[in-house]
């Protein structure tokens, strides 16, 4: 409960800053938090009451970071279980965190020195969770 109400502070201050400031005239103003794990249910009640836009693991319903990655099929790396986490880190040591990138840049693979069956299972399970 103490992040919205902290949240809802700043972003009145800031807004009663703003609109005294003419480059801001006819701007409107919101606040929200994002979050990866969850908001307690008195937390989502006050943010909502309070106007805040809220965004956390399992909220709002139907739009939350879940519903997101799971509709978008936005899994990262750390998602695959065919892969060690060495190999997991050396991808995201070139800039590869998401598996989409990795299926549409399978020559990435290549550095890991994997057999040509593990090759093989790595891109079935790529396949499998980007589609």
């Amino acid at each position: 409960m103490q992040v919205p109400l902290y949240i809802r502070s700043r972003v009145d201050d800031i807004i009663a800053k703003r609109s005294s400031q003419r480059q801001y005239d006819g701007f409107t103003f919101s606040g929200g938090i994002v979050t990866n794990t969850r908001f307690t249910a008195d937390a989502e009640a006050y943010g909502l009451c309070a106007g805040l836009h809220l965004l956390s693991w399992d909220f709002p319903k139907g739009e939350s970071i879940k519903d997101i990655i799971d509709r978008e099929r936005i899994f990262p790396i750390t998602s695959l279980t065919q892969l060690t986490a060495a190999n997991k880190n050396a991808l995201m040591e070139k800039g590869i965190v998401i598996c989409r990138q990795l299926l549409g840049n399978k020559s990435a693979l290549d550095s890991l020195g994997l057999s040509d069956k593990k090759r093989r299972k790595v891109l079935e399970e790529l396949q499998d969770l980007c589609g």
